[in-house]
């Protein structure tokens, strides 16, 4: 996307115009690839598209937004792509600084995704593979973890300690939080809630 910045310093006006818009268009990640594998000046183009990326995401948050769920799947009244929409109304409506999720195999981190939250998605899997794939989903970051919870209690107090420990979020503080059971199957997720941070409920 700075193919210019294979032999120059610095990218066309043009170029980093269109990695502002492929972002203000949803893409979930803009790439480089000449630029870093045979270009003169790798670090300063990873470093060029950082600053545009944060910039467009800081005023992506300046806009007032709306879901944008998929047309598709809310006509076939889809379960997990209707509870990312209503994840979307909670956390602005609550002004919610977090979502946290359990997604296995990836599909509740891609609907929560696709509908334009601008608040960090913390995606909890046991599926490496999916957590690979996830990390290329715009807002989501990814956690591996071994611990399967049995209860969606224990799911809390992992999320908490995840939150809490990487400074997403403060003990009292509320954030969004979807899960479904047994924990470690695909298309379980069936429930959404306000989880106080810190908090037994």
């Amino acid at each position: 996307m700075l193919v210019s910045m294979i032999d120059s310093s610095s990218p066309t006006r043009a170029e980093a115009s269109d990695v502002a818009n492929a972002i203000f268009d949803g893409a979930d990640a803009v790439m480089l690839s000449g630029e870093t594998a045979v270009g003169k000046h790798g670090p300063k183009a990873v470093d060029m598209m950082r600053r545009i990326a944060h910039a467009t995401e800081s005023r992506l948050r300046e806009i007032p937004r709306e879901s944008t769920p998929s047309q598709r799947h809310m006509d076939i009244r889809h379960r997990t792509a209707a509870l990312a929409h209503a994840a979307w109304h909670l956390v602005y409506d609550l002004d919610l600084p977090v979502v946290a999720l359990w997604s296995e195999s990836g599909g509740t981190a891609r609907y929560m995704s696709r509908v334009g939250i601008q608040t960090p998605i913390m995606a909890f899997s046991s599926d490496a593979r999916a957590v690979r794939r996830m990390s290329l989903l715009y807002g989501v970051v990814p956690v591996l973890t071994e611990t399967l919870p049995v209860h969606r209690s224990e799911f809390g107090r992992m999320i908490d300690e995840h939150l809490m420990t990487r400074g997403y979020a403060q003990a009292g503080e509320r954030v969004a939080a979807l899960a479904g059971k047994p924990f470690g199957k695909s298309g379980r997720v069936n429930t959404l809630a306000v989880r106080t941070v810190g908090s037994d409920e």
